[in-house]
Parts: C-alpha cells; sequence; structure tokens
C-alpha cells in the first residue's frame, strides 16, 4: 500500500530533473516486489534521465575549461601585445637621435622581422643616412669654398678657410669616398 506513495514521489522527483534521488527508493520497492512493472519503468527512467544529467554536467565542465583555456590565452597574447607596443614605443620615443634609436631596436628586436620592426628599422637607417649626406654635403660645401678661395682668390684667405675646415666628419662606410 505504500509503494504506491513511493512510487507518486519518485516520478515528482524524476519530472523535477531529480532522478539521482528517485534511484534509492526504486531500487528499495524493487527489493520487496521485484515484479512491480511501474517501479522497474520509472527506475529505467531514472537511470536513463540521470546518466543524461550526467552527461550535461560533464559536457558543460568540458565547455567551461575551454572557455578558460581560450581567455588565459587571449590574456597572455594581451600582455605579450603590451610588452610589445612598449618595446616599439621606447624605440619610437628616441626618433630624434635616428643612431640610438636604431641601436635600441637592433638589441631590443634582435631577430625580429614583423613589418612594424622592419619598417621602422627602414625609416631609422634613411634617417641616418639623410642625416650623414648632409653632414658631408656641409664639409664638401667648406672644402670648396677654400679650394675656390686658394686658387682664384686670396691664398691666405684660402689657407685660413682651409686651416680652419674641421677633419671630415666620421661616415660608418663613407672612409673611402672623400
Amino acid at each position: 500500500e505504500g509503494i504506491h506513495w513511493v512510487l507518486e514521489a519518485c516520478r515528482t522527483l524524476i519530472d523535477s530533473d531529480l532522478s539521482e534521488k528517485a534511484l534509492n527508493p526504486l531500487h528499495n520497492v524493487l527489493e520487496v516486489e521485484p515484479t512491480n512493472r511501474e517501479a522497474r519503468a520509472l527506475m529505467s527512467l531514472a537511470r536513463t534521465k540521470a546518466a543524461q544529467g550526467q552527461k550535461t554536467r560533464r559536457n558543460s565542465v568540458v565547455a567551461l575549461a575551454t572557455v578558460l583555456i581560450a581567455s588565459g590565452v587571449a590574456l597572455v597574447k594581451v600582455r605579450v601585445d603590451m610588452v610589445y607596443d612598449r618595446r616599439l614605443a621606447a624605440v619610437n620615443e628616441l626618433t630624434d637621435r635616428p643612431q640610438e634609436a636604431l641601436a635600441l631596436l637592433e638589441e631590443t628586436f634582435e631577430g625580429d622581422n614583423s613589418s612594424r620592426v622592419s619598417n621602422l628599422r627602414e625609416s631609422l637607417v634613411s634617417r641616418i643616412a639623410a642625416i650623414h649626406h648632409a653632414l658631408k654635403d656641409a664639409w664638401m660645401e667648406r672644402y670648396k669654398a677654400a679650394q675656390l678661395e686658394c686658387t682664384m682668390g686670396d691664398e691666405r684667405m684660402g689657407l685660413r678657410l682651409a686651416l680652419d675646415i674641421p677633419a671630415p666628419p666620421e661616415i660608418a662606410g663613407e672612409e673611402d669616398n672623400w
């Protein structure tokens, strides 16, 4: 007589997605009355729903772990990019002193051939070449003015101009072109 109430409570638990809680009472009912069809059907239904619940929980845990891993990777990527940008900004701050900037770039980004570093490297090399060209042109102008004064004008003035000319600027790779 009490079995009917137990089965009704188990049916309510199964319908409320609490199938695991219904398994023990159904097992007890089947021990007392092993041929009860309704108890067997509810036991089968409770086991099926309990297995589905466990599968859903497992899939949820896997999905959550995947999201956490992806978030961790994204966080690391953002931090690496921030450090990279900071180092690149430090080099950019020295663009008014291109030789120092190039030295820092080569030291900081040794072996880095990314487009940002390559473009900055090319820009700095161009600026250094322009500075060297301007130094060489300025020195050559002073030299030619002294030469012209010595050949066409006052030799003493030409000598004074020639003696006032500083040594040629030291430009790497330009030692033989003077």
